[in-house]
């Protein structure tokens, strides 16, 4: 309840009234959390395995993606909050997959994150858009790996440990975001109650 309270109070009023919206700018925020939360754990982890400059990185997409919570708040703009997060994270991981071993690193997998919350942040069309580019991406990647322009791994990275946490992280933001959504979206089901009532 004190978590919600604290959500709430990101989104503008005008936002609100709207039930789309609502649930747009409530996951905006849920996504954002996740970021400022998350990505500083998965930086200390770049850290300890002496990926210094991918820790930095990280740490700087995770601010970009966590001040979306105080756009939405100063310009009233889903559309606007939502691209400022979805566009750290696509550089986030385009940038760390590139620098830790191409098309075979363990970051690859995550831009299917992209495409999942643009889905819950603007729907069908930005998903599809967000999919595009990570598709794009993972391609160009691909392609410059085929024509001799890859950056090897750091031989010294313990590559199979790297893979180990990006899998696991994988596995548990999706899982606390989508517990984030289900939060979110039973709260929005009991005020609809309350007000049909």
């Amino acid at each position: 309840g004190r978590y919600l309270g604290v959500a709430q109070r990101f989104i503008p009023a005008a936002l609100q009234q709207d039930v789309t919206q609502a649930a747009r700018s409530a996951n905006l925020v849920n996504a954002a959390v996740m970021a400022g939360t998350a990505g500083p754990l998965y930086a200390l982890a770049y850290w300890l395995l002496g990926l210094e400059t991918a820790a930095v990185e990280i740490v700087l997409c995770c601010a970009v993606m966590l001040s979306a919570a105080p756009v939405l708040r100063l310009t009233g703009s889903v559309v606007a909050a939502r691209e400022v997060f979805l566009c750290a994270l696509f550089f986030n991981f385009s940038w760390l997959s590139w620098h830790l071993g191409g098309i075979v690193s363990p970051t690859v997998s995550w831009l299917i994150t992209g495409p999942v919350v643009a889905m819950f942040l603007g729907g069908k069309r930005c998903a599809g858009f967000w999919l595009a580019m990570s598709c794009a991406s993972a391609t160009l990647i691909y392609l410059l790996e085929a024509n001799g322009l890859a950056r090897p791994p750091d031989p010294r990275t313990d590559m199979p440990l790297l893979h180990l946490v990006c899998d696991l992280g994988l596995y548990v933001v999706v899982l606390v975001f989508v517990l984030l959504f289900e939060l979110t979206k039973n709260d929005g089901f009991s005020r609809l109650r309350r007000a049909l009532a």
